[in-house]
């Protein structure tokens, strides 16, 4: 049997579901946007499971209001403030990061890239609030994300063949459970719109420490990454084939000026759909060109 674990990225917690519910949600989800559409149904003998963490990334107390950027924590306006020096060097190299306005630079990134302002600001502070709950060292909830996906993990891999298809943040949670549980096996990880390689942010907090790269897990016998040529999460431009040891297949895909980053928007791309069919047929990726 096939097993298709469905790990999620940012901005996923789904009120009034127990975590069980919307793992069943989630892979529900993502088994329409993957077999529902123009690649057919879903092969046979082929199982998707959720992997569902966004719970343990929800602050205590949260309420409505609380992911203004002015309410980020410390380290969540540090990341913000690093991911701006990647996607608008520009600003960063006028202003000098002591002196940087976030929301200032911000709306400048938004009115470049064509995108309402507030609007935008908003996504930046829902995005890097729960990057910075997940990397919080002093945080629980890193430990916790990690354990809600090795247990879809393993219980993907009771039923034979495994493939992880991660998307954004996920791909940071999946990359560090499987080198944390080497008793898992994953045949095929499929990484999406990963924010991996992002310099100070991400790529030099990760668990284990790049040395001075990061690697694919022992534990995983292929990798392929897929990134849309305008997602500005998965950011430096090939960062991940470049920083990684082990990725297999990485592939640059085009997908929709405002769709850019969703899950949707990659489940339902060529790239996505011809990396699972080499799951079907049981036949790896190969390399591909970059």
């Amino acid at each position: 049997m096939n097993n298709i674990v469905a790990v999620h990225g940012v901005w996923n917690h789904r009120r009034g579901l127990s975590p069980s519910a919307a793992a069943r949600n989630l892979a529900d989800e993502w088994s329409d946007a993957l077999f529902g559409g123009r690649f057919g149904p879903l092969p046979d003998a082929t199982v998707v499971h959720g992997a569902y963490y966004a719970h343990r990334l929800r602050p205590v107390g949260a309420q409505a209001g609380d992911e203004e950027l002015e309410h980020l924590s410390p380290l969540g306006q540090e990341l913000v403030s690093l991911w701006l020096d990647q996607v608008d060097p520009a600003v960063a190299a006028a202003q000098g990061r002591l002196t940087r306005n976030l929301r200032q630079d911000i709306a400048r990134y938004a009115t470049r890239l064509g995108h309402n302002r507030w609007i935008f600001e908003r996504a930046v502070t829902l995005v890097f609030g729960e990057v910075a709950r997940y990397l919080d060292p002093d945080s629980p909830a890193r430990i916790q994300a990690r354990t809600e996906v090795a247990e879809a993990i393993a219980a993907a891999n009771r039923g034979g063949r495994t493939t992880v298809v991660a998307h954004s943040l996920g791909t940071v949670v999946t990359y560090e459970t499987l080198h944390a549980y080497p008793q898992l096996k994953v045949d095929h990880l499929i990484t999406l719109g990963s924010p991996l390689a992002l310099p100070h942010a991400v790529f030099h907090r990760l668990s284990p420490t790049p040395a001075p790269r990061g690697s694919r897990p022992a534990n995983t016998q292929r990798w392929t990454n897929i990134a849309d040529v305008g997602d500005i999460v998965a950011v430096p431009p090939q960062g991940v084939r470049d920083s990684f040891n082990g990725v297999d297949h990485n592939v640059e895909t085009a997908i929709h000026l405002i769709d850019f980053h969703t899950a949707g928007g990659y489940l339902r791309t060529d790239a996505v759909a011809q990396a699972l069919h080499r799951l079907a047929n049981g036949s790896g990726p190969g390399t591909g060109p970059a």
